[in-house]
Protein backbone atom coordinates (compact mmCIF):
# COMPACT_ATOMS: atom_id res chain seq x y z
CA UNK A 1 0.00 0.00 0.00
CA UNK A 2 1.23 2.95 -0.34
CA UNK A 3 1.42 6.17 1.66
CA UNK A 4 0.73 10.00 1.22
CA UNK A 5 4.49 10.30 0.56
CA UNK A 6 5.06 7.69 -1.77
CA UNK A 7 2.17 9.64 -3.66
CA UNK A 8 3.94 13.01 -3.18
CA UNK A 9 7.50 11.61 -4.34
CA UNK A 10 5.83 10.20 -7.32
CA UNK A 11 3.73 12.74 -8.55
CA UNK A 12 6.35 15.87 -7.47
CA UNK A 13 9.54 16.37 -10.03
CA UNK A 14 12.64 16.09 -7.84
CA UNK A 15 15.28 19.13 -8.17
CA UNK A 16 18.04 16.77 -9.72
CA UNK A 17 15.64 16.37 -12.86
CA UNK A 18 14.40 20.25 -12.50
CA UNK A 19 18.64 20.68 -12.74
CA UNK A 20 19.20 18.01 -15.62
CA UNK A 21 16.43 19.59 -17.84
CA UNK A 22 17.49 23.16 -16.87
CA UNK A 23 21.35 22.16 -17.60
CA UNK A 24 20.24 20.24 -21.05
CA UNK A 25 18.21 23.47 -22.37
CA UNK A 26 19.13 26.91 -20.15
CA UNK A 27 15.92 27.71 -18.84
CA UNK A 28 15.68 29.47 -15.61
CA UNK A 29 14.56 26.60 -12.59
CA UNK A 30 11.14 27.91 -12.74
CA UNK A 31 10.36 26.94 -16.79
CA UNK A 32 12.91 23.85 -16.10
CA UNK A 33 10.43 22.71 -13.53
CA UNK A 34 7.53 23.01 -15.70
CA UNK A 35 9.16 21.33 -18.63
CA UNK A 36 10.07 18.20 -16.76
CA UNK A 37 6.99 17.88 -15.40
CA UNK A 38 4.98 17.75 -19.08
CA UNK A 39 7.90 15.62 -20.41
CA UNK A 40 7.53 13.58 -18.04
CA UNK A 41 4.21 12.52 -18.81
CA UNK A 42 4.91 10.89 -21.80
CA UNK A 43 6.83 8.26 -22.93
CA UNK A 44 8.78 10.45 -25.38
CA UNK A 45 9.23 12.85 -22.98
CA UNK A 46 10.39 10.29 -20.54
CA UNK A 47 12.82 8.95 -23.09
CA UNK A 48 14.24 12.46 -23.57
CA UNK A 49 14.45 13.10 -19.70
CA UNK A 50 16.69 9.82 -19.22
CA UNK A 51 18.80 11.20 -22.26
CA UNK A 52 19.57 14.28 -20.64
CA UNK A 53 20.46 12.51 -17.34
CA UNK A 54 22.91 10.36 -19.79
CA UNK A 55 24.09 13.88 -21.82
CA UNK A 56 25.05 15.22 -18.68
CA UNK A 57 26.80 12.29 -17.28
CA UNK A 58 29.01 11.86 -20.56
CA UNK A 59 30.08 15.71 -20.08
CA UNK A 60 31.03 14.99 -16.21
CA UNK A 61 33.30 11.84 -17.72
CA UNK A 62 34.90 14.06 -20.64
CA UNK A 63 35.06 17.02 -18.28
CA UNK A 64 36.89 14.90 -14.88
CA UNK A 65 34.42 16.06 -13.09
CA UNK A 66 33.88 13.23 -10.72
CA UNK A 67 32.28 14.79 -7.41
CA UNK A 68 29.17 15.86 -10.06
CA UNK A 69 29.29 12.10 -12.04
CA UNK A 70 29.26 10.90 -8.79
CA UNK A 71 26.07 12.91 -7.49
CA UNK A 72 24.72 12.65 -11.19
CA UNK A 73 24.80 8.55 -10.48
CA UNK A 74 22.43 8.62 -7.72
CA UNK A 75 20.30 11.14 -8.78
CA UNK A 76 19.84 9.09 -12.26
CA UNK A 77 19.86 5.43 -10.15
CA UNK A 78 16.66 7.18 -8.32
CA UNK A 79 15.13 8.72 -11.31
CA UNK A 80 15.72 5.51 -13.52
CA UNK A 81 13.87 3.26 -10.78
CA UNK A 82 10.95 6.02 -10.43
CA UNK A 83 10.33 6.14 -14.39
CA UNK A 84 11.83 3.38 -15.56
CA UNK A 85 11.85 2.96 -19.67
CA UNK A 86 9.46 0.82 -21.20
CA UNK A 87 10.06 -1.29 -23.79
CA UNK A 88 8.23 0.35 -26.41
CA UNK A 89 8.07 4.28 -27.01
Amino acid sequence: MLSITDLLDFIEVDWETVQIVRDATGLSDDQAHGLAKELLKTPQGLYLVHQMFRDQLSITEKQFDFLRRRHLNKAYSYFSRKYPLTETL
